[in-house]
């Protein structure tokens, strides 16, 4: 698990954030094209805002994508809704000793779209994931 650490520019974004949907912030990545918000998932409703109001606000705000993801604290949950965007048939956890590998088994339509051009959906998500859990990789089946 990578530890989260959290910058001043980070610490904004949290804050306009939580101003606007009135929600709490667990974690947030900025990327260049895009926000992340991970918040408890029985808020996500409230975050994204009437007609997706909130969203549209922000995304305006930021002249970037905004992503909202439940958070669980159960691995295989968390999972899904981190590939929420994705058509998702199982999410399975298998423990090869002190170390976790998620399996994510998609429709073969929806492979190629998770993985992402030169693999970046995968990676942020991989990355997502470590933030939180003690996840060793996730592999796309």
């Amino acid at each position: 698990m990578c530890p989260v650490v959290l910058n001043d520019e980070t610490m904004r974004c949290i804050s306009l954030f939580e101003n606007i949907t009135r929600t709490q912030v667990k974690d947030c990545i900025i990327k260049e094209d895009k926000l992340i918000f991970i918040i408890p998932k029985n808020q996500v409703v409230y975050a994204v805002g009437k007609y997706g109001e909130n969203i549209k606000r922000l995304k305006e705000l930021y002249k970037k994508n905004i992503d909202i993801i439940g958070f669980s604290t159960e691995l295989e949950l968390f999972v899904r809704n981190v590939f929420h965007n994705f058509k998702i048939q199982e999410v399975r956890v298998e423990n090869r000793g002190e170390k976790s590998f998620v399996h994510v088994n998609v429709d073969l339509r929806e492979k190629g779209k998770i993985i992402g051009k030169n693999g970046q959906n995968l990676k942020l998500a991989k990355e997502i994931v470590a933030r939180h859990f003690d996840v060793a990789d996730i592999i796309i089946a």
